[in-house]
């Protein structure tokens, strides 16, 4: 009688430690999708040089060099950007 508990013990662990994992997953989502309407223009800018990339694949010299440049340009930008609505969330939330 003893292991049968311990087995529906073990089960009720599991299911809720599956249900954790889905509210995580489900946070997870909703951040993703906030920073992707906040950042349109970031994320076009990280995905477009792959697709230039792909797309003229055979020509490769300034082409790659160039649009590495811009995509580090752009991955600055980002980043700066990142840092600064931080920084102000974070002055925000000190100022009240």
């Amino acid at each position: 009688m003893s292991s049968r508990k311990q087995v529906i013990n073990a089960i009720n662990a599991t299911e809720r430690e599956l249900l954790r994992q889905q509210v995580c997953v489900s946070d997870h989502e909703q951040y993703l999708l906030k920073w992707a309407k906040g950042y349109n223009l970031a994320i076009i800018a990280m995905v477009l040089p792959a697709f230039i990339l792909g797309w003229q694949g055979g020509k490769k010299g300034r082409v790659v060099f160039i649009i590495t440049q811009l995509t580090h340009v752009f991955l600055l930008a980002t980043i700066a950007g990142v840092k600064r609505k931080l920084w102000l969330a974070i002055t925000k939330a000190f100022n009240g």
